[in-house]
Order: C-alpha cells, then sequence, then structure tokens
C-alpha cells in the first residue's frame, strides 16, 4: 500500500490478514529509491509474508538521507530525517494498529545505514534492533552512546561506496544486500 507522509512517498508491505509479528523499516542507498530497494531486496520482501513481517520502504525524493556527516543534500540542508522516520513508523504502526510489543528492526544500506545508525542514537526506544550494510555511525556523539543498542553492522573491505582501508580491488555493495540482509532476517535461508 502507498502512502504520502510528510512529502515523501512511502511503501507499506503487508503480510495479508496475519498477525504482524515485526516492523521492518528499510533505508535506501545514496542516490536510490524504493523502487530500486524493492528490486535490491526483493528475497526479503518475498519471505516478508511467511515470517509475518510488516515491511516499510521509506523514500527521500533527492535521494540522500541527513546522516550527520554524510550525504548528499539531506545533509548539507540539514533535514531533520529523524523526525521523519519517526513519524512514518509511527504513522504506519497507527494505520495497522499495531501493539507497541511488537519488534521494530531497521535496517540500511550505505547512506541508509549511516540513517539507521544515527536513528538509533537519537531516537532511542524506536527500533528495538538496527542491521546496517555498508555503513558506518557518521555523528561523533553517538559513537560511544549508551543510548546505541542491538546494532550489527556489516562492512566488506570490497565495498567500493564506503570503503574500509586503502584496498585497490573494489565492488558495488549492492548484490550482497539482499543475501545479506535474508540471513540476518530470516535465519532458516
Amino acid at each position: 500500500r502507498n502512502f504520502v507522509i510528510d512529502g515523501e512517498r512511502v511503501q507499506a508491505i503487508i503480510p495479508g490478514d496475519k498477525t504482524i509479528s515485526a516492523v521492518v523499516p528499510e533505508l535506501h542507498q545514496l542516490n536510490n529509491s524504493i523502487d530500486d530497494v524493492r528490486r535490491q531486496t526483493a528475497g526479503l520482501i518475498a519471505r516478508a509474508a511467511r515470517y509475518n513481517y510488516l515491511i516499510i520502504l521509506l523514500n527521500k525524493s533527492d535521494g540522500s538521507w541527513n546522516a550527520g556527516l554524510c550525504c548528499g543534500n539531506a545533509s548539507a540542508s540539514k533535514e531533520d530525517d529523524v523526525a521523519y522516520i519517526k513519524h512514518t513508523v509511527e504513522y504506519i504502526k497507527s494505520e495497522y494498529q499495531i501493539p507497541n510489543t511488537v519488534p521494530i528492526i531497521t535496517v540500511g544500506v550505505s547512506n541508509g545505514a549511516m540513517m539507521a545508525a544515527d536513528l538509533n542514537c537519537k531516537a532511542p526506544g524506536l527500533a528495538d534492533a538496527t542491521i546496517l550494510a555498508s555503513g558506518g555511525l557518521e555523528d561523533v556523539s553517538c559513537k560511544y552512546s549508551t543510548r546505541v543498542k542491538d546494532l550489527l553492522m556489516v562492512r566488506s573491505e570490497l565495498d567500493a561506496t564506503v570503503p574500509i582501508g586503502n584496498k585497490s580491488r573494489r565492488e558495488p555493495i549492492a548484490p550482497y544486500y539482499n543475501n545479506f540482509l535474508l540471513r540476518m532476517l530470516y535465519p532458516d535461508s
């Protein structure tokens, strides 16, 4: 189902008429959209119904999230993406009458991962767990915060976009994104 929240396009993918077991907001990478995320995480979305997960695909029309020091127009103009994500998650939970006991697992890749980490720090209590692929914690005020909880960060020396070290062989992370998230969210995949 499509929504427009705070002027941005949002999609909620619901598991039919089943009781929702988790809410999973997904944050796209830099210069991507929810359409790109749907393609990149097709396996994750296909399994959402099996596990009764409600997937929320959040979109930024300019393709960037304000994750502190990074990235794009959102960072340069100091957009309040923490407020946007909180409002969106709260709106979707209200729309589908999801109780507060249902866990929220925020997922992001690259700039979306940086935003998910920032959200974990600046909106404590919103997410019960956060999974980051190819992105780090950009806001240094959050690095050693006791507010950060249940955060799994996976990075690769082969990543061309958010590299570790100075290796010469780098590859885009997107091909690995779908398989990584499948294994984290659906252990029997």
